[in-house]
């Protein structure tokens, strides 16, 4: 059994063929295109633990996020190659996903991707974020890092109301440093953490809501 098999049998996801075919071509790609567009620093085995893995570790929670809401959007702010949008993507079902990204080559890739994979709810979006209009139900990433005041406003300003944001972070105590600064921003401030399988690291998912007005 191989490590994205038995990384989704963890998961208990490991019956969701059309998705896992989907994911097995994403994974093609990124490893195709990687020397050209610098989309991910991994390969092979790596590569599927420390990005694919990592991207779905988060997957349960932010499904729970949405509750029982219909037509929910979610935004992958900064999404480089796809991650965690794309992994997510194919697995969230009844949401529509949004994948920003300012690079030109990136987004290139990232819209074949929507196209290759008939991710008929996704769409890649060539903007920075400062420039995103749209409002979104659930925000996730796992770039900006720190929280600059600059990005926490840009992300204010694109969730709709009773929205939330999930970042993927690292180390609880790293998590710890930006808390200072956000808690002058979002009422709702919330760390928890992640199992990745075969990797053992300390991931988490922090996760932000009910904005302050300033």
């Amino acid at each position: 059994m191989d490590r994205l098999t038995e990384g989704l049998e963890l998961f208990g996801l490991g019956g969701r063929t059309a998705e896992i075919e989907g994911l097995r071509a994403y994974i093609g790609e990124l490893e195709k295109w990687n020397p050209y567009y610098s989309l991910v620093n991994a390969e092979g085995d790596e590569l599927i633990v420390r990005h694919i893995l990592d991207s779905l570790s988060g997957l349960e929670t932010i499904r729970s996020l949405g509750g029982e809401r219909g037509n929910l959007r979610l935004a992958d702010m900064g999404s480089g190659g796809g991650l965690p949008g794309i992994p997510l993507a194919l697995f969230l079902e009844g949401w529509s996903v949004d994948l920003v990204e300012r690079s030109g080559k990136r987004h290139s890739f990232l819209n074949n991707m929507v196209i290759t994979l008939e991710l008929r709810r996704a769409r890649a979006l060539p903007l920075d974020l400062k420039d995103v209009k749209d409002k979104y139900d659930l925000i996730t990433f796992r770039a900006f890092r720190p929280f600059l005041p600059e990005i926490i406003r840009g992300l204010k300003k694109c969730l709709a109301p009773e929205g939330v944001i999930a970042a993927y972070k690292g180390k609880r105590s790293s998590i710890r440093e930006e808390e200072s600064l956000l808690k002058d921003h979002f009422r709702r401030r919330e760390v928890i953490p992640l199992k990745v399988p075969f990797l053992d690291e300390e991931r988490h998912l922090l996760i932000l809501g009910d904005p302050t007005g300033d």
